[in-house]
This record gives structure tokens, C-alpha cells and sequence, in this order.
């Protein structure tokens, strides 16, 4: 309650450095959430080809343990 009274009051030169504040804040978090998704991606692309190029030899190894 205390925080919307205190919103109510702020004058409409408070009220845009506020907007300004929390669009740079905003702006600066989904940009940081953008570069780890796209690192994210580009490892589990690279993981995914390194899984694929050793799961042949890996799976000869296996078989030849089990046979």
C-alpha cells in the first residue's frame, strides 16, 4: 500500500526518470538473456554432433564387450 501511495505522488518529471530507468534495466536484462539463449543453442548444437560422431565408435565398443 505504502508503495502505490508513494507512486501516486511522484511528479511527472520523477515519474519519466523512473520509465527511463526501468526501460534501461529491461532493455539491458533481455539483452543478456538473449546472448545465453543464443550460447546455449550453439553448445547444444556443437554437443549434438559430437554425441552423433561418437556414438558409432561407442556402440562398437559395446557390442564388441557384450558379444
Amino acid at each position: 500500500m505504502d508503495d502505490q501511495e508513494r507512486l501516486a505522488s511522484l511528479t511527472p518529471g520523477q515519474v519519466d526518470a523512473l520509465n527511463k530507468l526501468l526501460r534501461r534495466q529491461f532493455t539491458g536484462s533481455r539483452r543478456s538473456g538473449l546472448i545465453q539463449q543464443v550460447v546455449f543453442l550453439i553448445l547444444a548444437f556443437l554437443l549434438g554432433f559430437v554425441v552423433n560422431w561418437l556414438s558409432g565408435p561407442v556402440l562398437g565398443i559395446v557390442q564388441h564387450w557384450l558379444s
